[in-house]
């Protein structure tokens, strides 16, 4: 009896996670993450425009380096620190918002054993990107425009091997 009790949970069980393969909600969440995996990527040059002051400039300088060129994915994140040699981005943003006339996003940067929340605003209708502090005061600002992938800068390698 307990034999048999047992194959047809078993048998109830295994009946329940092949519907559950074929179930989909109706709803927005699902509709949104097709639509956000389909979106286009756009790619952006942004050339340093200005600081609030000399010693600001100067202090974000490694910041300059990782920002020239950009990927957005709308409603999924943000890549930046294109590798020339490799062709790839090397960092991905660890928050992003999408807003109409802004995006949003923040960038983790690990120096020795600390690491520390980097915050960034791209204005949708300047293409103006600025670095904020904690209470949201723009630091340091670029001046951005839209390129294509193909613009982006590669390095050839002769290989040897």
């Amino acid at each position: 009896m307990k034999k048999l009790f047992l194959y047809l949970l078993l048998l109830l069980f295994f009946s329940s996670l092949s519907n559950a393969k074929e179930f989909k909600p109706s709803g927005s969440v699902s509709d949104f993450s097709e639509v956000a995996l389909s979106a286009e990527p756009i790619y952006i040059k942004c050339e340093f425009k200005s600081a609030m002051d000399e010693n600001g400039a100067n202090s974000f300088h490694n910041l300059r380096e990782r920002l020239p060129y950009i990927k957005i994915i709308p409603g999924v994140g943000v890549d930046l620190n294109w590798d020339e040699r490799e062709k790839q981005f090397n960092e991905t943003s660890i928050s992003f918002e999408t807003h109409h006339s802004y995006y949003k996003f923040e960038v983790l940067l690990i120096r020795g054993d600390k690491s520390y929340e980097n915050r960034f605003k791209i204005d949708r209708e300047t293409g103006e990107l600025g670095f904020l502090n904690i209470g949201g005061t723009v630091l340091v600002t670029y001046q951005c425009e839209k390129i294509e992938e193909s613009d982006l800068p590669i390095v050839e390698i002769e290989q040897k091997f």
